[in-house]
């Protein structure tokens, strides 16, 4: 909720402007004001000072716009609704009445409605970035991908000198399923990434993420050449090999991909995608009952490499029955009695 509130903050703030050019220089600085408030969670101090600017000018639609807006986080919601559109009707080409109408509306969880009122607040201000990255929100929340992807291009004409733009542009294409061109805009994104001096972590997700595309196009080759042109800027290490062995796994080099499995035990041995990255090695991924006899063989693999590591001791409870199953749960919980750890239940509940 304070990120939410924060993020709304910066957008409105950006807009006041122009509303605050129609007052007397008294109010036109108490207004400004208002934001403080609202950034703040002092609804009701926003309250007071939204009345002594409308003592002035009654029918200032911003003021009661943002006067709505207080109420409605005191809790009077439907007040505080109704005066947000009472002070639209008094300006209907007022941004930040269409703004916050779709702060309202988001709050309510009534995304199509808040989408339709950013638009509205973004043909009046069509160069208002806060409102596009609130819009490109929703849209993607609603699955309305061609829209997403035209609003993110717009952040992008607006400003592209923002490594986060074309991310997200890069973002929309792949969501489209446009894979060639998320790569190239993610080719864009580095470039401008390199005049930014972003932290060597923050190159590596990028570069992860170039590869996650690839490997939904299944180009295997492709992905791994990348993998080792890059290796010395990614950072995560664990996350670089386990997209090894998917590769690996893919083009057949089962021993490479054994060899990067091993890494990955060796330096996070409670970690469980390692499981998941066994079951990819041998081709048994579907969790279906006719499996869990290679699912259990696979598991003892694992622990006989790392006989110390409880997660994987625990994953093959899943699988077991019968007495193998009760002999299996005794091994497994007595330690957790005898050094009288507390978690056991909740762990095996």
């Amino acid at each position: 909720l304070q990120i939410h509130t924060l993020n709304i903050f910066i957008c409105l703030k950006n807009q006041m402007q122009s509303a605050a050019s129609l007052l007397p220089a008294k109010e036109a600085k108490e207004f400004k004001g208002l934001f403080k408030f609202y950034e703040n969670k002092q609804y009701s101090k926003g309250i007071k000072h939204a009345d002594k600017i409308l003592e002035t000018v009654p029918n200032h639609p911003e003021t009661l716009s943002l006067k709505g807006l207080f109420i409605y986080f005191l809790g009077e919601q439907e007040k505080g609704f109704e005066m947000t559109k009472s002070a639209l009707a008094k300006n209907p080409k007022g941004e930040l009445c269409w703004h916050i109408l779709g702060v309202l509306y988001r709050n309510q969880k009534n995304y199509l409605q808040a989408i339709a009122s950013y638009k509205q607040s973004l043909k009046l201000d069509p160069e208002n970035q806060n409102v596009m990255r609130d819009l490109a929100v929703l849209q993607v929340h609603c699955r309305e991908y061609l829209d997403h992807n035209k609003t993110r291009y717009d952040l992008v004409k607006a400003k592209n000198s923002m490594v986060s733009n074309w991310v997200g542009v890069a973002v929309a294409e792949h969501l489209l399923g446009n894979h060639e061109d998320a790569l190239k805009l993610m080719t864009s994104c580095k470039k401008v990434a390199k005049e930014n001096e972003l932290k060597r972590y923050e190159m590596s997700e990028i570069i992860l993420y170039e590869v996650t595309i690839m490997l939904e196009m299944k180009a295997y080759q492709r992905a791994l050449d990348y993998l080792n042109e890059h290796k010395d800027k990614i950072v995560d290490k664990t996350a670089f090999h386990e997209y090894l062995i998917t590769c690996y796994v893919n083009l057949g080099q089962h021993e490479k991909a054994d060899d990067s499995i091993q890494f990955i035990l060796n330096k996070y041995p409670e970690n469980l995608q390692i499981f998941d990255l066994m079951k990819l090695r041998h081709k048994v991924a579907e969790n279906k009952k006719e499996n869990y006899a290679k699912f259990i063989e696979i598991l003892d693999e694992i622990i006989a490499k790392a006989p110390n590591s409880k997660i994987f001791q625990r994953e093959k409870l899943n699988y077991l029955e019968g007495d193998q199953f009760k002999t299996a749960f005794d091994n497994y919980i007595r330690p957790f009695f005898v050094k009288g750890l507390p978690s056991v239940y909740s762990d095996t509940k």
